[in-house]
Formats: structure tokens, C-alpha cells, sequence
């Protein structure tokens, strides 16, 4: 008796394998099947910041990378050629190294998109290009106490720096919020 117990083990053990691997050829199908292509005649080419889609060297449409959120960039990839079914492209959540923010679709060390310093009337300011359109961090000339003033410049590496100056007279706040004094001569 046991050597029929044994071999109608067997036999239900095999037939339970078949049936879990035709669910995952059937799975795999289906996941190929759905997957998203394009029609004939268009390819998918990678750009430095995201995909092209083109019609007969023609742009017909750009995916740009973009931000997930400040440490993730969603990147754009072109798959391999799916033959007569086109090329399909997908986006890779990818994240940024520790020292890194993410910024317009791109991987930056803060220094690398806020690494302009522009000086004016008392104040200086760290900016995202040269042209200081849009400026990410400012500090003004300021009253450390009544009589030292921090006046502020750019430095070295387009950094702000504070130099106290010991004031001759009381140091004041304008009414645009800047200190100022006459310095003491030495």
C-alpha cells in the first residue's frame, strides 16, 4: 500500500506544478500584452533629460524628467525595440545622493542651481542663475547690536559673508529694513 500512497503524491505534486506554471506563463502574457507601445513608425530616443518620441526624424513628443518630490526623480527611459509593436518607454523613480536635491527634473548639489551671489544697495544674494531672476536666498546689511553693523558681501565660492563693522555713531535700520552707520576710523 504505501508504494501507491507515494506515487499519488507524486502525481498530485506534478500536476499542481503544471497548473501554477501555466498561471505564470498566463501572467507573463498578459503583462506583455498590456504593456504600453507605439504605433509603427515612431521611436522612442533618449535625451539628456528625459525621451523624444519621433515620427520619421520628426519630434513628435517630449517626456522630461521631472521631480517626485525633493529627493526623487521620476527619469524617463525608452525600452529595447518591440519589432512591429514599436517601442515602449516607461519612468524610473530614481533617488538622489544624500547631498543632493532634486530640481527641475534633475539630481543637483545646492551649490550647482544657487551658486550665483550678486551684490546691491546693502544687500547680497544667492541666485539660481547669473542674471538673479530668481533668487533663492538674500541677506541684508543688519544692526548686530547699536553699535556693530553686519555688512554683508559675496565671498569666496559665491557664498554670503558678514564682516562686523564697529559703528561710530548708533547703528540703524532704514525703513527698507537695511542697517547702516558711519565707521568707526581707526
Amino acid at each position: 500500500m504505501p508504494p501507491q500512497t507515494q506515487s499519488k503524491t507524486v502525481s498530485i505534486t506534478n500536476t499542481r506544478l503544471a497548473i501554477a506554471t501555466l498561471a505564470l506563463v498566463g501572467a507573463a502574457a498578459l503583462a506583455f500584452a498590456a504593456m504600453p507601445s507605439l504605433p509603427e513608425g515612431y521611436v522612442c530616443e533618449p535625451t539628456q533629460g528625459g525621451i523624444e518620441i519621433q515620427e520619421d526624424n520628426r519630434r513628435a513628443y517630449i517626456a522630461d524628467n521631472y521631480c517626485i518630490n525633493k529627493r526623487t526623480v521620476a527619469e524617463f527611459v525608452c525600452n529595447e525595440d518591440m519589432g512591429d509593436e514599436g517601442e515602449v518607454f516607461h519612468s524610473v523613480p530614481t533617488l538622489c545622493n544624500v547631498s543632493e536635491l532634486c530640481v527641475e527634473g534633475r539630481c543637483l548639489v545646492p551649490i550647482e542651481y544657487g551658486s550665483h551671489c550678486s551684490e546691491e544697495a546693502g544687500t547680497a544674494k544667492i541666485c539660481a542663475d547669473e542674471d538673479c531672476d530668481h533668487v533663492i536666498q538674500s541677506l541684508f546689511d543688519h544692526c548686530i547690536d547699536s553699535e556693530t553693523l553686519g555688512m554683508v558681501y559675496c565671498g569666496e565660492e559665491d557664498l554670503i559673508q558678514v564682516t562686523e563693522v564697529i559703528c561710530s555713531d548708533n547703528c540703524v535700520l532704514g525703513d527698507n529694513n537695511i542697517g547702516s552707520c558711519t565707521p568707526r576710523v581707526l
